[in-house]
């Protein structure tokens, strides 16, 4: 999806997310331990948190919420900055390619803005 859309994509484990998801800019001093990166700085980035904190950037997704075998609740960002009148189709293509390759059977799409 990234690949195709040329823009940041992250995927989380929806069993590891507590309340309700909110799209927000990072604090100061905020950060989570990133998928292979050790701490990721948030401050000022675009992100997702949940109860627990934040969880999702454009840079790294966190490893708290990270996909693994046991995942059977998945939710999939397209984070973009300028492509606001491409998202939908993008959207719309990354529906399409979840579904195909890894056989999603239930498939619910958003757009959401900060």
């Amino acid at each position: 999806i990234s690949l195709h859309t040329l823009l940041p994509v992250g995927s989380y484990n929806m069993a590891n997310i507590e309340g309700d998801l909110i799209l927000d800019y990072g604090q100061p001093n905020e950060s989570y331990e990133g998928i292979g990166k050790g701490s990721v700085n948030l401050e000022n980035m675009p992100l997702i948190r949940d109860a627990n904190g934040p969880l999702g950037s454009p840079t790294s997704d966190s490893k708290r919420a990270m996909i693994d075998t046991a995942a059977e609740t998945v939710l999939t960002l397209i984070y973009t900055f300028n492509e606001i009148e491409m998202l939908s189709e993008y959207v719309q293509y990354a529906a399409q390619t979840i579904s195909e390759h890894c056989q999603a059977t239930i498939i619910e799409t958003k757009i959401a803005t900060i």
